[in-house]
């Protein structure tokens, strides 16, 4: 069984959620624990679950982006070990390239945002491996596996059919749409496409989200509706450049274009501000050299 735990993220419901698995075990665990800045509220949540910091073994991140793990190293700190792509493992042992990267996304609103960001230590810090499996007890498991494309380091994790995806599925808030996350510096869209047929393949019974819970869609259609939304953004990027559109012109229509996939919820360009994906699809773009 799991728990999502919602952190309030800018004292906003339904944009972080983390994943509490109590193992049979009686490990704890925590997929992607969120930014600092929503430790407290973290730390709220987990107490209601009768559990401290200290009490969590093991934090498995499915990518090194702040709002998935920017707490990670509270929770090492406290004594649990952090488990992570070995692509990003020396991002959080030494974070300041992860934090450039971040301010020139986010710059003055870095500290508002995330909070504080320290570096692990090494002896703390374990690599996943593709297909890795999780003992979680009474044959249960947790089985890795890696879903590149939103960054080259990101993993999933399945429990029986259960995907928990981070942000391979995209964002989805309560009956809103699903709506890509598309940041820079390492976004590969050909390379999260396949990732989705891959996904397809296996075909998950049930798809959790760090952005946010329990999908609401059967999971067939909310993988096609990710796969049609992160075409349809990167074709609108790529119809703009042609089209030689001012950034602040190409901007508003992009704004447009995540709010009608959003439907509903003001809280998506909370999570996922349009301005981050269009910066991180231009720049594939640019790296591509796609006309």
């Amino acid at each position: 069984m799991y728990t999502i735990l919602d952190i309030n993220f800018q004292n906003t419901p339904k944009t972080i959620g983390c994943i509490l698995i109590k193992a049979p075990s009686g490990e704890n665990i925590i997929i992607d624990p969120g930014p600092h800045s929503c430790l407290a509220t973290l730390q709220a949540a987990l107490s209601k679950e009768n559990l401290v910091l200290g009490d969590i073994h093991k934090v498995l991140l499915t990518h090194v982006h702040l709002d998935h793990a920017g707490a990670s190293w509270a929770f090492a700190e406290a004594g649990a070990s952090i488990f992570v792509h070995p692509v990003a493992a020396p991002y959080i042992e030494n974070p300041q390239k992860l934090l450039a990267s971040a301010t020139r996304i986010y710059q003055d609103r870095m500290q508002e945002l995330w909070g504080e960001v320290r570096p692990i230590s090494g002896e703390k810090i374990k690599t996943i491996t593709n297909g890795q499996l999780f003992n979680l007890g009474d044959g249960q498991n947790l089985l890795s596996v890696y879903t590149p494309g939103h960054t080259k380091h990101h993993i999933s994790f399945w429990q029986g059919k259960t995907l928990f995806a981070g942000d391979a599925l995209g964002v989805k808030i309560g009956d809103g749409g699903v709506v890509p996350p598309c940041p820079p510096p390492d976004l590969e869209v050909d390379v999260w496409i396949e990732t989705l047929e891959q996904i397809k393949k296996s075909m998950p019974e049930k798809i959790v989200l760090t952005h946010f819970g329990e999908s609401t869609m059967a999971p067939g259609h909310h993988i096609l509706a990710m796969q049609t939304a992160l075409s349809a953004a990167l074709g609108m990027v790529v119809q703009g450049n042609k089209q030689k559109l001012e950034h602040v012109k190409l901007l508003k229509e992009f704004e447009g274009f995540y709010e009608k996939l959003a439907k509903t919820s003001a809280a998506y360009p909370v999570i996922n501000p349009p301005y981050m994906s269009l910066s991180g699809l231009e720049r594939f773009i640019k790296v591509r050299d796609i006309h």
